[in-house]
């Protein structure tokens, strides 16, 4: 009876602790590939375009980031931008994921162009005090 209990609680301690680990690391499995960096036209800010691949045999992701200068890859997601191809609807770069551009328009706003039939996730209209828009490039399949 004793061991029964004892067996019961180890089990419920490794699952609890494995939830733990997954919800409070998030991206414990994922690997981000940096393709472009491109500083704000103060050089203060920067926007960080990078691929992100998460161990599965999917489609990998194209990412933006507008972070400060002195900060390096980022290790989490994108703060600003996250598209994929769409299972292949969007043409794939030469990182595998849809091409991405992103040009500063000034200090305080960035431009983001992509395929139109990538798969958008997340897209930002404002980061902080830095605008982003969005243009669509390319032939829609």
């Amino acid at each position: 009876m004793k061991f029964a209990a004892l067996a019961f609680a180890a089990i419920g301690v490794i699952a609890i602790g494995s939830l733990l680990f997954v919800v409070l690391i998030p991206g414990f499995l994922c690997d981000n590939t940096l393709i472009e960096e491109v500083l704000s036209p103060d050089g203060k800010m920067k926007a960080v375009v990078f691929r992100r691949e998460c161990g599965s045999s999917g489609d990998y992701a194209t990412q933006v980031s507008i972070v400060p200068a002195s900060t390096g890859l980022p290790s989490g997601v994108g703060n600003i931008f996250i598209a994929n191809t769409n299972d292949g609807a969007a043409p794939r770069s030469h990182t595998a994921g849809p091409a991405v551009k992103v040009q500063w328009r000034d200090k305080t706003f960035l431009v983001l162009s992509h395929h139109p039939d990538a798969r958008v996730f997340l897209s930002k209209p404002l980061i902080g005090d830095i605008g982003v828009g969005y243009h669509q490039t390319g032939p829609r399949g």
